[in-house]
């Protein structure tokens, strides 16, 4: 049955409409347009048609504010063709609805309408509002790494994002950093300074000895042999100057030229050992300085030079050994700068170091840097070395090598027809021959008187037994008590 009149049962289903409308536009922060709506039942239906799933009945439309006489409820329309599809943003997941739910926050519908339900939105994506018609993807320098996100984070100080709709930040990278928060992308370290991190916030300046002379560097590099860095943060390597080095990596300081070396310039090289002949004698020697004469070095690196030995000598500076002298001459001091001829008296047979002899005795030289010494002659003598043979005097000889005159005694002696010795004289053999004719007759006398002593006082004879028994024998003495023993022998 039609009903001609605007009853009271639809004014009450079409401000429950309103009113549900008003409530949900308010919690959405969507304001609605006013309007003013006067439906003209002219005709009401009493057989409508159920709004599907995703779909509702606007009622502010005749076709479905008309469907609600005969007791209809609300979600109809006379035709299904006249339901409404939800909005984008909008879902229905029920029929015989007159309106259709908002999506909550994290969630969408793609875009679609007549949704019948959302969707969450995936990672790299949010959806701040209800009822959001699509997911927003996070914007460069944010992420999020969870589904149904009402909100995007900015990237941790050390990530960066360059893109949008990412679920994860990417940290900067060795040589990079990121000092804050949100950041698209990372900046590169600057000369001096490195990360040797993934994640760095800030880089480091380089240390002592070290240098980066490129941007974005993961490290530092070491300084070089020879060179030096005494500041954080350097970009280059400083060649150490004259007189000083570096021998090692990575030094930060430069040491000076240690003795007997040295270095002339400044660079990158390394001190160099003085070569034989030259020394250096303090630190920090820009140069070597050549031996003396007299002295001499003959190896590389030292601090000072040796002087020549006795018996050796330098004449000239640089000296890497020092020369012997040759024969007939020497070097009687150390450090000597030249040899010296042997003095008259004295000589040296070969070469070497040894020095000059003096002449044995009974030889002689007058000659400076002589060799060898000559013997002196018979008829002479020598009395000195250094001086020439003197003739033997009247009355005496002189031999071969004599070193004085030899005299015979006189008068039973005299130099012999050779000169090189005494004879004895006539005189000598006359008096030998009347002292040995004195002897022999005092001899005989002695004899004579022994042997009429013996047969005066008893016989010259003994037994051997008795000899042998009786070795001292009584003598008697004319005149004498006692007759003491006397040894006769056995």
């Amino acid at each position: 049955m039609m009903m001609t009149c605007f009853s009271s049962q639809a004014a009450i289903k079409y401000g429950l409409i309103l009113i549900a409308f008003m409530f949900t536009s308010n919690l959405c922060h969507v304001t609605l347009l006013e309007f003013e709506f006067s439906p003209n039942c002219s005709t009401h239906y009493n057989t409508c048609d159920v709004c599907l799933h995703g779909t509702f009945a606007n009622e502010s439309t005749e076709s479905c504010f008309c469907c609600t006489g005969s007791g209809n409820p609300l979600g109809m329309c006379v035709n299904e063709s006249f339901c409404t599809l939800c909005p984008a943003g909008q879902y229905q997941p029920g029929e015989g609805r007159a309106h259709c739910e908002f999506c909550p926050q994290g969630q969408s519908t793609s875009n679609e309408k007549g949704s019948t339900a959302c969707t969450p939105c995936l990672p790299g994506h949010f959806a701040e509002l209800a009822g959001s018609a699509d997911c927003t993807p996070c914007p460069a320098g944010e992420a999020v790494n969870t589904e149904e996100a009402s909100k995007c984070f900015p990237c941790d100080p050390g990530f960066h994002q360059p893109d949008t709709g990412q679920p994860d930040c990417l940290p900067c990278g060795k040589g990079h950093y990121a000092n804050g928060t949100g950041h698209v992308n990372c900046s590169a370290c600057d000369e001096g300074y490195f990360c040797s991190r993934e994640d760095c916030t800030e880089c480091m300046p380089c240390p002592k000895g070290q240098y980066s002379n490129t941007t974005a560097s993961a490290e530092c590099t070491k300084c070089s042999p020879g060179s030096q860095q005494s500041k954080k943060g350097g970009t280059t390597c400083n060649p150490c100057p004259p007189g000083f080095d570096a021998k090692g990596t990575g030094a930060f300081n430069c040491s000076g030229c240690r003795v007997g070396t040295f270095k002339n310039e400044s660079g990158f090289s390394l001190c160099e050992d003085c070569s034989p002949g030259h020394f250096a004698g303090k630190v920090n020697s820009t140069s070597c300085d050549e031996c003396e004469e007299g002295y001499f070095q003959d190896r590389p690196g030292k601090g000072s030079c040796w002087p020549c030995a006795v018996g050796t000598y330098c004449g000239e500076p640089a000296c890497v050994s020092c020369d012997v002298c040759g024969a007939g001459h020497e070097a009687v001091h150390i450090a000597s700068t030249n040899c010296t001829a042997c003095t008259p008296g004295n000589y040296k047979k070969d070469n070497g170091a040894q020095l000059c002899k003096k002449c044995a005795p009974g030889t002689y030289t007058v000659l400076s840097g002589s060799t060898n010494c000559t013997v002196c002659p018979e008829g002479s003598f020598c009395p000195q070395t250094d001086r020439l043979p003197v003739p033997c005097t009247e009355g005496s000889y002189c031999p071969e090598g004599s070193t004085y005159p030899h005299h015979c005694s006189a008068p039973f002696f005299k130099i012999n027809d050779e000169r090189d010795g005494c004879k004895t004289t006539t005189e000598f053999i006359a008096l030998v021959a009347s002292v040995s004719v004195v002897a022999a007759i005092i001899a005989i006398f002695v004899t004579v008187k022994i042997v009429r002593s013996c047969r005066k006082h008893g016989s010259l004879s003994f037994s051997v037994e008795n000899s042998e028994r009786q070795p001292l024998a009584s003598v008697e003495v004319s005149g004498s008590s006692s007759n003491p023993p006397v040894y006769q022998g056995l």
